[in-house]
C-alpha cells in the first residue's frame, strides 16, 4: 500500500486510516504490553520464506537474523535448532523439530512424571473416597504418558479438565485447592521448550499423515507472535475505532492474548506494561522525528492523543507520556 491510499480527513485531535498505520511499516518498535521489538510484516514474510527454503547451515544463518525478535519460548527453540542443524545439513525446520522430539520427549515426560508425583504426595488430607478416585486418575495419567500412542497422545488441557471433573465429585473440596496448584505447574508449550518442540513435532507428523491441506510452518510459528499489529484502545464498535489516537501497535501474542480484557485486568499480569510503554513512546517519537517518510510526518500529534486515549480508556492507570 502506498503513502496516497491514506485517507487524510482531518478530524480535531487525530487523522482518520482505512486499515493502514504508517508504524506498521517499521521493524523494531517495542511492544508496549512485553517490550519484545515488533517485526513489520514485509521483514516477517522475508524470514518466512529465507527459513523454509533453506537448509543445515544456511538455515542457522537465518535463525540467527531473527535474534531480538524472538518471543521467550520461541527464542529457546531458534537456539535448540541452531545448535542441532551442524548435525543435520539436509535437515529444514521442520526436520529438525521432529528430530528434537526424539530428545526433548523423555525430558518432557520426566517434567511432567515430576507433577503427577508431587500430586501424589500431597493427598493426605482428602478422604479415602477421594485418594482413591485421585490415585486411579492419576496413575491412568502416568499410562497415558509412557505408553506414547500417537492416536491418544498426553494432553495437558485435557489433563487439567479432567481433574477438575474429579474434583467437582469429592468429598473433600477444600483441599483440592493444594492440588489444583500442583497440577497447573504441568509443562505447557507457552512455558516450556521441551512441550514446545514434542506439541509442534506431534503436529508436523499429524499433518504429514492425514495429507492436511494446511500444514504447520515452523518458521511462521516461531516468528509470526512478534508480528506488528493494530492495538484498538477502546473496542472496534467504538466510533473513534479507525482514529490513530485510538491505536498502538502491539505484538501478535500480547494482542491475541489480551482480546477484550480490560487494562486494569491487563496490567495486574503484566506490571512491566508501564515501563514498556515509555520505551514503546520514546522510540516511536524519535522515529517520528528522524524519518522523512511523509505519513509520519502527518503524526507529530499521535503520542500526545494516543496518550489521552490511554489514560481515558485505563482510568489513568496506564500512560505513554508523563
Amino acid at each position: 500500500m502506498n503513502i496516497a491510499s491514506i485517507t487524510s480527513e482531518k478530524s480535531s485531535s487525530s487523522v482518520a486510516f482505512k486499515a493502514y498505520f504508517p508504524l506498521r511499516k517499521f521493524s523494531g518498535i517495542p511492544c508496549p504490553s512485553c517490550g519484545i521489538p515488533m517485526l513489520a510484516n514485509k521483514d516477517m514474510l522475508v524470514f518466512i520464506t529465507d527459513a523454509t527454503q533453506t537448509r543445515g547451515l544456511e538455515l542457522r544463518k537465518v535463525l540467527y537474523s531473527g535474534r531480538g525478535y524472538y518471543r521467550p519460548i520461541e527464542d529457546k527453540f531458534a537456539q535448540t535448532a541452531y545448535r542441532a542443524l551442524p548435525d543435520h545439513p539436509h535437515a529444514n525446520l521442520n526436520d529438525i523439530t521432529e528430530i528434537l522430539a526424539q530428545t526433548y520427549l523423555p525430558r518432557l515426560e520426566k517434567k511432567q512424571e515430576k507433577v503427577l508425583r508431587e500430586m501424589l504426595d500431597n493427598m493426605k488430607r482428602l478422604t479415602k473416597q477421594d485418594r482413591d478416585a485421585v490415585n486411579s486418575f492419576l496413575k491412568g495419567i502416568l499410562w497415558i504418558i509412557f505408553k506414547r500412542n500417537p492416536q491418544n497422545p498426553f494432553s495437558r488441557q485435557r489433563f487439567l479438565e479432567h481433574f477438575e471433573s474429579v474434583s467437582q465429585n469429592a468429598t473433600s473440596n477444600g483441599n483440592f485447592a493444594r492440588l489444583q496448584k500442583i497440577a497447573e505447574k504441568m509443562p505447557t508449550s507457552l512455558d516450556s521448550v521441551e512441550a514446545f518442540i514434542v506439541k509442534n513435532a506431534r503436529q508436523i507428523q499429524k499433518d504429514r499423515e492425514t495429507n492436511a491441506e494446511k500444514k504447520l510452518n515452523m518458521a511462521s510459528k516461531i516468528i509470526s507472535p512478534s508480528l506488528a499489529t493494530i492495538e484498538h484502545m477502546l473496542t472496534k464498535i467504538k466510533v473513534e475505532n479507525n482514529n490513530i489516537d485510538n491505536f498502538l501497535l502491539m505484538c501478535e501474542q500480547c494482542n491475541t492474548s489480551r482480546k477484550t480484557t480490560s487494562y486494569k485486568h491487563w496490567l495486574t499480569t503484566h506490571p512491566e506494561m508501564p515501563e514498556n510503554l515509555r520505551l514503546y513512546a520514546e522510540y516511536v517519537s524519535s522515529l517520528i522525528r528522524r524519518h522523512k517518510d511523509r505519513a509520519l510526518q502527518d503524526m507529530e500529534t499521535y503520542l500526545a492523543d494516543a496518550n489521552e486515549t490511554l489514560k481515558r480508556v485505563s482510568k489513568g492507570k496506564l500512560r505513554l507520556l508523563d
